[in-house]
Order: C-alpha cells, then sequence, then structure tokens
C-alpha cells in the first residue's frame, strides 16, 4: 500500500508540473510564426518515447535516415514513469525535439491540451500538404483519426495500431478427446466450459481443471457482452436520451451469465486478484482450456510455451460464440499514442519531412523490416523474407519464441504497425513473414475482425478534460461492481442499481450533456 501511495504521488506531482506550463507560459494563445527552413546544416535531434534510450545505440537502419535526411538522432527515453521524465524535462526547458505521447490518456489529456494552448508543440495538419508531405498528409486525413483535432487541428501524427488481435485460444487436443465440436453459441461455449471442469480433459483422473482463465483484466471477459446486444460505448435509449452501455439491460444479462459461469466453477476462482501472466501460466499448465490474449504476434508465443510443457497439447482458436446477437469484439480508434514536434525544434520541417517517410510505404517498410537487400528480400509474390543473420547482428528486431528474429524493428515498430489506406480508413497491411505461427496468426485475425464493432465516440478527445475526468471516476465504478456482481459478493439487481447511483454521484448525467451538445 505503501508502495502504491507513492506511485500515486508521483504520478500527482508529475500533473502539478504539466499543470504549471500553464503559468510559466503566460495567459492567452500566442501565434507563432513556424520555421519552414531546411538549410544544409546537420542538426541533431532528441527523440523521446517510453523506454526509447534503450535503442540508442549505432545501427544501419538509422544511419541510413541520418544520412537521408541530414541529421543525428539521439534516443532518449526511461521504461518506468516515462510520462513523469517527460514532465519534468519539459518544465525545466528542456523539451525533446521529437517526442511520443498518449494524449488522449484520461490523467494526461490535460497535459497536452496546456502544449496546445501554450503553442509548445506544432500543429502539423497547418505544415502538411498533400504535395510536399503526402504520406502524412493521408494519414492525418483518414475518418480513423477525424475525433483527433484540437482547436480543428491536429497535433501529433499517430501510432498506428492497424490489426485489432485479441483471440480465444483452447485447448484443441481436449476438445478432441470430449467430443467437443467448435461452438457457435453462448450455449455452446458454456457446454464446453462445463466438460472442461467436469470431464477430466487431461485424462490424469482428478477434477483439477476449470473452463476459462480469467484475470483482474475485466476488459477480456467484457467483450462477451456484444452477444447480449449491447451497443459498445456510447448509444441512445428509446426515448433519445444517451446512455452508456455498462447501464443496459444487455450488459446486466451479461453480467448475470458471467456470474453463473463463475458459481458453477468455471472461471477460477477470485481471477479478478490475478494478472495477465496468471490465466496463462493456468492455460500453459493444463489448468484450464480456454483463455483470452492477444492474437497476431502473439499466437508464436502461446503455442511455444504450450510444447515446451507438454509435447502432445494442441492450441486453436475459436471465434467467439453468438448469443442474441453475434459475438465479437470492440475497439477504439486504431491508434495509441503519436508523435508531436516542439515549437522549439530547429528546422522543425525536417522533422515533418522525417515523419512524413515514417508513414509513407517505402519508410514504413524499412522502419519495421530493415533494409532491403540486408535485412530482408521479398519473394515472387513480393512478401517480406527476412534475413535472420544479417537481423540478429543489428539486435533491434524482436526475436519470436522460435529463437528467430522475425519480428519488428524496434525504433521502427514506435511509429505504429503497417497499414494501407483504402476508402479513407486505415487498412491492416502486416506482413505475415513476422509469425512464427502463420496460419493459427491468419484464423486468428480472422476470427478477431469477423464482428468488431467500433466504440462510440472512436476518441474521446473531442469531447474535452472534463469528459476524461468524469468517465475514468464512472468507468472506475463500473469495474468495481462488475466484478462484485459476477463474483456473488453483492446481489445482480443490487449490485446494478448501486453502479447506476454511484455513477451519477461520479457525474453520469453531466457526461450525458457533454454527448448531447456535441452530437445531438
Amino acid at each position: 500500500m505503501v508502495i502504491v501511495m507513492r506511485r500515486l504521488i508521483c504520478i500527482f506531482c508529475a500533473l502539478l508540473v504539466l499543470s504549471s506550463l500553464v503559468s510559466c507560459a503566460g495567459g492567452g494563445t500566442i501565434d507563432i510564426d513556424i520555421d519552414k527552413t531546411i538549410s544544409d546544416e546537420t542538426l541533431e535531434y532528441t527523440l523521446f518515447a517510453n523506454d526509447l534510450g534503450a535503442y540508442d545505440a549505432e545501427n544501419r537502419i538509422v544511419a541510413k535516415w541520418e544520412k537521408q535526411f541530414n541529421v543525428k538522432f539521439k534516443f532518449e527515453g526511461t521504461g518506468t514513469d516515462w510520462m513523469q521524465t517527460l514532465a519534468l524535462r519539459i518544465n525545466s526547458d528542456d523539451m525533446p525535439d521529437l517526442f511520443f505521447f498518449v494524449p488522449n490518456d484520461p490523467s494526461y489529456m490535460t497535459a497536452y491540451s496546456n502544449f496546445v494552448k501554450k503553442q509548445l508543440v506544432i500543429p502539423l495538419s497547418d505544415v502538411v500538404t498533400q504535395e510536399e508531405t503526402p504520406s502524412l498528409y493521408s494519414l492525418l486525413n483518414v475518418d480513423d483519426y477525424s475525433d483527433l483535432k484540437m482547436n480543428g487541428k491536429m497535433y501529433f501524427a499517430p501510432s498506428v495500431a492497424s490489426d485489432f488481435n485479441t483471440t480465444l485460444y483452447v485447448r484443441r487436443d481436449w476438445m478432441n478427446k470430449l467430443n467437443i465440436q467448435t461452438p457457435k453459441t453462448l450455449d455452446d461455449f458454456e457446454a464446453m466450459l462445463k466438460a472442461f471442469t467436469d470431464n477430466d480433459p487431461d485424462g490424469n483422473g482428478k477434477k483439477d481443471t476449470y473452463g476459462m482463465g480469467a484475470s483482474k483484466v475485466f476488459e477480456w471477459l467484457s467483450y462477451f457482452r456484444l452477444a447480449f446486444g449491447v451497443t459498445p460505448g456510447w448509444s441512445k435509449d428509446a426515448s433519445g436520451t444517451w446512455q452508456l452501455d455498462s447501464f443496459t439491460s444487455g450488459y446486466k444479462d451479461f453480467l448475470k451469465w458471467v456470474n453463473g459461469l463463475y458459481g458453477k466453477g468455471y472461471l477460477k476462482n477470485e481471477f479478478f486478484l490475478y494478472d495477465d501472466s496468471d490465466a496463462l501460466n493456468d492455460f500453459y499448465n493444463g489448468k484450464c482450456g480456454v483463455v483470452m490474449y492477444n492474437g497476431g504476434r502473439a499466437t508464436g508465443g502461446i503455442t511455444y510455451k504450450m510444447r515446451r510443457l507438454d509435447k502432445n497439447a494442441k492450441v486453436d482458436v475459436i471465434p467467439m460464440p453468438d448469443g442474441v446477437t453475434q459475438g465479437g469484439y470492440t475497439t477504439g480508434g486504431n491508434w495509441w499514442g503519436g508523435w508531436s514536434i516542439a515549437y522549439s525544434a530547429k528546422e522543425p520541417m525536417r522533422l515533418v519531412k522525417f515523419l512524413d517517410y515514417m508513414y509513407s510505404e517505402e519508410g514504413m517498410e524499412e522502419r519495421l523490416y530493415g533494409l532491403e537487400g540486408v535485412h530482408y528480400t521479398k519473394d515472387e509474390s513480393s512478401e517480406i523474407v527476412p534475413i535472420f543473420e544479417e537481423r540478429l547482428t543489428e539486435k533491434l528486431f524482436g526475436t519470436t519464441d522460435d529463437g528467430q528474429p522475425r519480428d519488428f524493428f524496434a525504433i521502427g515498430a514506435y511509429f505504429g504497425s503497417p497499414y494501407k489506406i483504402v476508402d479513407n480508413k486505415i487498412v491492416d497491411n502486416t506482413s505475415v513473414s513476422i509469425y512464427a505461427e502463420k496460419d493459427l496468426a491468419k484464423r486468428s485475425s480472422e476470427y478477431a475482425n469477423r464482428n468488431l464493432i467500433r466504440n462510440f465516440p472512436r476518441d474521446t478527445m473531442v469531447l474535452g478534460e472534463e469528459y476524461a475526468k468524469t468517465y475514468s471516476a464512472v468507468s472506475d465504478r463500473v469495474y468495481t461492481y462488475s466484478v462484485r456482481i459476477v463474483s456473488g459478493t453483492v446481489g445482480l439487481d443490487e449490485g446494478f442499481e448501486k453502479m447506476k447511483s454511484l455513477a451519477v454521484e461520479d457525474g453520469y448525467a453531466n457526461l450525458q450533456k457533454i454527448l448531447k451538445d456535441t452530437y445531438d
């Protein structure tokens, strides 16, 4: 508890530091001309992101960029409390030239708003053009990012998260032994969990297994709410009033269903006290037959670790089961964090050009897969073919669990995953070369995107700081009472009504008003 309190105090102090930027910079908005010079001088720029300092070493890819843009890059950033470190640097007049931030995080939205108000960051939409910086221009104008503007302008280049990849993993060997077909409905899925709990799927003659692993990250379980007719995020009820999905009858039905699974022993006892790693370890060690986790690149690691513990185990992925409506997953806005250029950066247009290259087709391949002919080649279908020996010498390519450096180049991955723009929307364009289990990863992606529904709104930046703070408090109430209802420490009706009444005290009506004022 002492450690937690100290950490909270550190975060609070950092936020005070960020807020102090308002008084330091003075009141009002000041118009500042943007220097658009690009001279022949070699300039040094500091790039800052979470744990980016760990990669501040010579490598051929960065050396190529430095020559191309006539710059020297210095990579900085810690892994722990990097946001607080950034706050202290900015307050000490030591602002990085190009830095990564998460501007829609409720805890830091006020901080980024201050950056904008005090002209500390360049409005990228003021300096990009379709002729001079076409890739960055296209990125900033896609439909997916229309809610990210502040004062009608885009101030950061989003780090693209193009491939939604949450996946339901199952023990296919257990299913085969118990003659279980891939479940299509919630009833089928529950029957499978019952069989994994009661029918000795591992054949050791003991009742020591259960259905599905879970953790304190309730979001994994909450995806099942879609099968109960829940519209993710905000929607309007029959009277035209804005309502949050967690306060609908469908969400209550979802909680009742999960509570039934828990009460029958199909979920780990007191799962809400455990981390994701504990749920995965139960899956690896043959304690449970289902777990929800990241798919895509993670599929290789899941299967590899399982085989190390049980060479006869067979891992598979399955789609979400259907209920009164089709099962599926929810997602936000296809991004996490973004890159901002400081007003104080010398010749900032050089950094704008650099970002444009990072988001171009050529630059995207280079920053993720390395130098063509050095770190990879292409086969007859233009698919990436990694050259592992050369990647090993660079020591900055992620190594998958099969021991091969097939994953993305670490520095380039900070600018987001590979994508293409189709009909003004972000579409995943990841090479299958990064997957140790290609077929499994492909099916994982197919199932994840089969019924992928966007939360409304996609991003909350447009709703402002007051919304972010209040929504955070209401979300905490939803989490607490969802877990209490599922675990049976409070009854369904009592807990659901208590959750709603406390949310009202936290400002739920104000959230509804903000939605009404913004969208009606």
